[in-house]
């Protein structure tokens, strides 16, 4: 049987020729793709950040007693409701001008609520040129 269509030697199947037909000219390889492989990838991605995350969070204390410094990079008012005591608040939407205000000589552990502020906060203390920036993912698991 031949996995995409159309496929000529299903035409001399038996049965009714429009679902025969049909059936072999269903393109398997797209839902193989769509039905499989993106979830697999989607799963594989979940279990690379977790890893990830969780890597880092094994290192945050050697990372402090390192001097590294702890960036929280949610608003102002997430922060007043509830942050590291080791860190301090630069919101995402400010990074970029604040930036100097961090030593890139240190480590920088960053955070947020989940992860996903944290990880922009990363890429762009990368770009500028901070090479130890390490994200810790939610507030809540660090010191």
């Amino acid at each position: 049987m031949c996995l995409t269509a159309p496929c000529p030697a299903d035409a001399n199947v038996p049965g009714d020729g429009e679902a025969a037909q049909g059936l072999a000219s269903r393109p398997v390889a797209k839902e193989m793709f769509s039905d499989y492989l993106i979830p697999a990838i989607l799963v594989v991605f979940a279990a690379w950040r977790l890893f990830s995350i969780w890597q880092v969070r094994r290192k945050v204390p050697e990372l402090l007693r390192a001097g590294a410094q702890i960036v929280d990079v949610r608003s102002p008012a997430e922060y007043a409701s509830g942050h590291s005591s080791a860190g301090r608040n630069i919101p995402l939407g400010e990074l970029e001008t604040r930036v100097k205000e961090l030593d890139p000589g240190r480590g920088v552990i960053v955070c947020c609520a989940s992860g996903a502020r944290s990880a922009a906060a990363r890429r762009i203390l990368r770009r500028h040129g901070f090479s130890n920036v390490f994200n810790a993912g939610s507030w809540r698991r660090l010191p």
